[in-house]
């Protein structure tokens, strides 16, 4: 079995402290992106390696404030997919980590908080396996824990940031493996295992209402009976396991998150 195509990429992993103020998790995140092959624009925006079929995006990082770390991605064309932002606990003493995933095609930050749950950033392209990676014009996203300004509206690994039908809008993107009639989420093979899905992604456009645009790179989702931030190994091939990080993001339908570290 070969390696499947969104699991191809390359990928990078750092857990640093933050204190209290974001500023330190900012200068590691550009560290890390620019070890994945990302251009440093300087002011703390950086555009992603370019793929086979020229594309690419910019994501723009903003200390708004010592608890409040924006992020604005913007597509091949300068189109921005929306400015979101994550918070820190900024308590004095108390210990917040951040969790930095890049690689050519992924951004994904996310700050693990002092109680457990966790607030996040992220930006990338699709991969649009089996279809060519220029099928569709589809294929850039963002995300983010927050709305600019605060409020909380796209906690969980289907919400995402997208341009679909004129627009660029945050909304959940992202296609649950349910079973029929019970609601919750299909976890198990016979054999009793647990089941792993690609992390695949749908958005509205102009001529269908739920069109399929393809798999974010070096994530899956699992079941949300993990216990956050553990790390887990993942069939990645006939005969390689991958180790990834569960988020401790919002789970939906008992599905959650998880990235690859190694």
């Amino acid at each position: 079995m070969a390696v499947p195509n969104y699991l191809g990429s390359s990928y990078r992993y750092l857990c640093t402290p933050t204190g209290v103020d974001v500023a330190a998790a900012l200068t590691a995140i550009g560290t890390e992106l620019v070890a994945s092959g990302w251009t440093d624009n300087t002011g703390n925006s950086y555009t992603s390696p370019v793929d086979a079929v020229g594309r690419f995006i910019t994501a723009n990082f903003l200390r708004e404030s010592a608890q409040t770390l924006s992020l604005e991605v913007f597509d091949q064309l300068g189109q921005s997919l929306l400015q979101r932002e994550a918070r820190i606990d900024v308590t004095a003493g108390v210990n917040n980590l951040a969790h930095i995933f890049t690689g050519q095609f992924h951004v994904h930050i996310e700050f693990q908080l002092p109680n457990g749950t966790g607030e996040f950033l992220c930006g990338g392209i699709l991969d649009l396996s089996p279809e060519a990676q220029d099928a569709h014009t589809k294929w850039a996203y963002g995300g983010g824990t927050r709305a600019n300004g605060g409020t909380v509206n796209g906690d969980g690994p289907h919400y995402l940031n997208m341009y679909g039908s004129g627009s660029a809008s945050n909304t959940t993107r992202i296609i649950q493996y349910e079973n029929s009639g019970i609601g919750g989420a299909l976890i198990y093979t016979k054999a009793g295992n647990y089941m792993f899905h690609p992390r695949e992604v749908f958005c509205t456009t102009a001529t269908v209402t739920m069109a399929y645009c393809g798999r974010t790179y070096q994530s899956v989702l699992v079941t949300a009976r993990f216990n956050s931030y553990s790390k887990i190994k993942i069939p990645i091939d006939g005969s390689t396991l991958g180790t990834f990080l569960v988020s401790g993001m919002t789970s939906r339908y008992g599905l959650t998150l998880a990235i690859r570290i190694a």
